[in-house]
């Protein structure tokens, strides 16, 4: 090997430790991989260092620009999701509990339950509605003008927010559960038309659940102000279409004859059912042309209160039973006597003693 002048009095040790340094720079000039990361090696020492064991003076390879990828650790600008912790800014759910803003079943609320109405109707009925419904829990405020029934069968108009026009109070107030026990104390207490439930409780000193009962009642335009009360009262029920039964008056032939009553010759009083019979103990049995000549023919005897007419054979049975007849029979007529009329005069039919049917008396 030739070697410039300047590095033949060099002895091989010294060569060896210069030809690392110079590694050194070259290494620390270009980094690592992925270098970049420092400067240059800064001049730690001259070249030759004069005696250091090798290797020494310049500082171990790629010295001066840190470790391989410096300038903080991998991520760097802090740990991992630093700033936060994940989900950052509130925990899980923040800001209200679920469910938040107001308890369940908050809002409109059941009347029936005690709970306040969560508004008044706006605008308050001026008039009561023509074809109200009818609710089995009225609610505040959309069943405001509407009727619910309380156990008795009675039927009550709901108005939200309102107090009652006239009637004197009946008894002290007292405190109810809710709305629809205010309401069974009322339909139980005699003389009661009206009643006012109060849904909160009031600076008056009324609590919540005072129930105040009326003598009188009807549709009132006295609005309450606020949301405090309700007002009810006693109305007719809806009315419902039913057919019309055509009835003849006075007829003893079925259908018509059903539910009517019939005084026979002798003065006693029958009423007459149609399908019927009473199947009782049979005192007599003869034929008849109608249902009209049987009845007429009982009242002649004195034992006879009920009679069974066979409309096809024309079979008149003969019985003392003063009930309703107890079975269905699609070919049968029956009666039975509700007394004589004239009750006991002299001219009625208990004062008679002849008969047309006198095998049986």
């Amino acid at each position: 090997m030739h070697l410039p002048p300047v590095l033949r009095h060099l002895s091989t040790s010294s060569l060896l430790v210069l030809a690392i340094s110079l590694l050194s720079v070259v290494e620390a000039q270009g980094g690592p991989p992925g270098g970049g990361g420092g400067p240059p090696v800064s001049g730690g020492g001259p070249p030759v260092s004069g005696g250091g064991p090798p290797g020494g003076g310049g500082g171990p390879p790629g010295g001066g620009g840190g470790p391989p990828g410096g300038g903080g650790p991998p991520g760097g600008g802090g740990p991992p999701g630093a700033g936060s912790p994940p989900g950052g800014g509130s925990p899980p759910g923040g800001g209200s509990p679920p469910g938040g803003g107001s308890p369940p079943g908050g809002g409109g609320g059941l009347v029936g339950g005690g709970i306040r109405p969560h508004s008044c109707p706006n605008p308050h009925l001026t008039t009561p509605k023509v074809n109200p419904t009818v609710v089995i829990h009225p609610t505040c405020p959309q069943d405001d003008g509407n009727l619910f029934t309380t156990p008795d069968g009675a039927h009550w108009t709901l108005q939200c927010c309102a107090h009652g026009e006239s009637g004197n109070k009946i008894g002290s107030d007292s405190v109810e559960a809710d709305f629809e026990s205010c309401s069974a104390k009322c339909a139980l207490t005699h003389g009661c038309k009206s009643f006012v439930f109060s849904a909160v409780a009031q600076s008056n000193g009324h609590a919540l659940g005072n129930c105040q009962i009326f003598d009188a009642g009807g549709f009132s335009t006295r609005e309450c102000g606020d949301n405090t009360h309700d007002y009810a009262f006693i109305s007719p029920a809806p009315e419902q279409d039913s057919p019309e039964l055509l009835t003849i008056a006075c007829s003893t032939e079925c259908p018509y004859a059903n539910g009517q009553q019939y005084t026979a010759s002798k003065g006693e009083v029958f009423h007459m059912d149609c399908e019927k019979r009473h199947g009782t103990k049979l005192l007599y049995m003869d034929d008849q042309d109608n249902f009209q000549d049987c009845m007429d023919a009982c009242s002649a005897m004195i034992a006879c209160h009920s009679v069974d007419y066979h409309t096809n054979s024309k079979t008149c049975y003969y019985g003392n039973h003063h009930g309703e007849p107890s079975f269905d029979a699609v070919g049968f007529q029956s009666a039975h006597s509700l007394g004589c009329s004239g009750g006991c005069a002299s001219t009625s039919c208990n004062a008679q003693t002849s008969g047309t049917a006198g095998a049986v008396i």
